[in-house]
């Protein structure tokens, strides 16, 4: 993901167009302005704190969590037939995941692109889990 942003920063300082906000941001890292960079990130964290306090994306994006974290205590069979059975899936998911962190850490409203992205993670996961019962699918292997 560094490796990503990084390259969208070299990308947007060598073009001609005028200067985005990652372009701006990258300069001033570059020449060493930390306080316009500190008060940046002091900006989103600000934004994502109010959000995080009134929004229902925060709790959304809690319970994703919680449903994930729930279901990674399941047999560690349940992961392992998972990945073999929706190996694309399971690559997807990188993705996903790799889109939250940016969008949680880029964003001013980075706790509702998250909560958003998340849910493509959560959703077919939940729903792989709960198609088959645990007692047929696992009592054969």
């Amino acid at each position: 993901m560094l490796v990503g942003i990084a390259l969208l920063a070299s990308v947007s300082l060598l073009s001609s167009q005028p200067p985005t906000h990652i372009t701006r941001v990258a300069s001033q890292l570059l020449s060493g302005d930390w306080t316009e960079v500190m008060h940046i990130v002091e900006r989103k964290l600000e934004m994502n704190l109010r959000l995080i306090r009134i929004s229902v994306w925060s709790r959304v994006f809690v319970v994703s969590l919680l449903v994930l974290g729930l279901l990674a205590l399941r047999s560690d069979k349940y992961l392992r037939h998972f990945a073999s059975d929706y190996p694309l899936l399971v690559k997807g998911f990188s993705g996903v995941i790799a889109g939250s962190l940016a969008g949680l850490l880029l964003n001013d409203s980075g706790i509702i692109t998250a909560a958003t992205c998340i849910i493509y993670l959560v959703v077919p996961t939940l729903y792989t889990a709960l198609c088959e019962p645990v007692e047929e699918r696992y009592s054969s292997s």
